[in-house]
């Protein structure tokens, strides 16, 4: 599977002030780095400015010191490290989300045969999923056939669902990066 996002759309941008290093190749480590950047902003942009601040204003006493090679190699594999250990950590969360939920579900579905009885239940759920069907087709047979392709194709609609199959099939995405402001310009 392959997906194309642009260099230049927000996040790859954020992706690469913080981290300074190319951006991946593959949606799982790109897609939770960003819960995780976007979710840590806060404490992300005060560590930005104070450093920006300690490596710009000099003081007469103080030389500026040029960083070596071994400092950006081991950046770059922090870096590297940060990838592997964020999508972990997203899939952990993910889990804890779906287990919840699915204890929601099962704790409500308790209650409401508890009130009802178990053969209204089943007529309540059979209504409310003959209903779902029948919005869902009416809305796919109105909207996406005829209106919605381009917003399907979008990146919007894309990413989840590429990060869905990416679960079902236990396989990232390639991520295709293109520059627009060439094609832009040109």
């Amino acid at each position: 599977m392959q997906i194309t996002l642009s260099k230049n759309n927000i996040f790859s941008r954020y992706y690469r002030w913080v981290f300074r290093d190319r951006l991946p190749m593959s949606l799982c480590p790109f897609f939770w780095t960003m819960i995780f950047l976007i979710i840590l902003s806060p404490i992300i942009l005060t560590y930005k400015l104070v450093m920006y601040v300690h490596d710009n204003v000099h003081f007469p006493s103080r030389p500026r010191k040029e960083k070596p090679a071994e400092y950006w190699e081991k950046r770059n594999e922090r870096n590297r490290k940060f990838e592997k250990v964020s999508s972990k950590i997203g899939k952990v969360i993910v889990g804890i989300f779906l287990g919840f939920y699915a204890v929601i579900i099962i704790i409500a579905m308790i209650v409401a045969v508890d009130s009802v009885g178990f053969l209204m239940f089943l007529v309540y759920l059979f209504s409310i999923v003959g209903v779902a069907c029948t919005l869902v087709g009416t809305v796919y047979l109105l909207f996406i056939e005829e209106y919605g392709s381009k917003f399907v194709q979008s990146p919007i609609v894309q990413i989840p669902v590429q990060m869905i199959g990416a679960v079902y099939h236990k396989m990232c995405p390639i991520i295709n990066w293109v520059d627009k402001t060439k094609n832009v310009t040109e």
